[in-house]
């Protein structure tokens, strides 16, 4: 029988994502709804959880630690992956009711709400998102840019901190016990990080 609380964060995470982040159907949410952010929070608590993190830690550090997009981005990539397969869809009644959605109910409608949030979220226009030659794979590099090097510096320096708190890397001396290491996790985990357009 497998052990789950043996395992190292990086296996724990690799296993939360492969059976808790199906999410079927998700785009078809309506991702306005203030449930989304519930779901978001408590995804950010699993993986704080996972990783042994204090409840304060920074949401963007814990996307960069656990080498996953917000949630909140992975089900806006969704709905627009959804919709621009649904405006370019070989089936003329689908992809009149779609474009309908789109560009002219928008608000009106969930689709064209998500579609305005995805444009709003990642920073481009409705004609960028809605063109024939956009790849929502892109979306990943967007987000993946807005994050300040320094994140990625204190997130570098608590994978360090992680790997001597579960003994996966040992200090040369024993000047450091277990407590200061959890410290110092607890303070470069709750540092302020800048996004350029969120």
């Amino acid at each position: 029988m497998l052990v789950i609380g043996k395992l190292d964060c990086w296996v724990k995470t690799k296993l939360l994502k492969a059976y808790c982040s199906s999410f079927y159907g998700s785009e078809l949410w309506d991702l306005g709804n203030g449930n989304i952010n519930a779901l978001c929070t408590a995804w950010r608590q699993a993986l704080r959880r996972v990783w042994k993190l204090p409840y304060n830690s920074h949401k963007i550090i814990i996307d960069v630690l656990s080498d996953s997009l917000p949630i909140f981005d992975l089900l806006c990539k969704r709905s627009l992956m959804f919709a621009t397969s649904c405006l370019f869809s070989d089936n003329n009644l689908v992809k009149f009711v779609s474009h309908n959605a789109v560009f002219y109910d928008r608000m009106r409608s969930c689709m064209g709400r998500n579609v305005q949030l995805c444009c709003e979220r990642f920073c481009m226009t409705l004609a960028d998102a809605t063109s024939s030659l956009f790849s929502v794979r892109a979306t990943d590099g967007m987000c993946r840019d807005k994050v300040e090097d320094d994140v990625i510096r204190n997130v570098e320096r608590i994978i360090e901190l992680v790997m001597i708190r579960d003994n996966m890397l040992q200090l040369s001396s024993n000047v450091f016990s277990l407590t200061d290491i959890r410290d110092v996790i607890s303070f470069y985990v709750q540092i302020d990080c800048v996004f350029v357009c969120f």
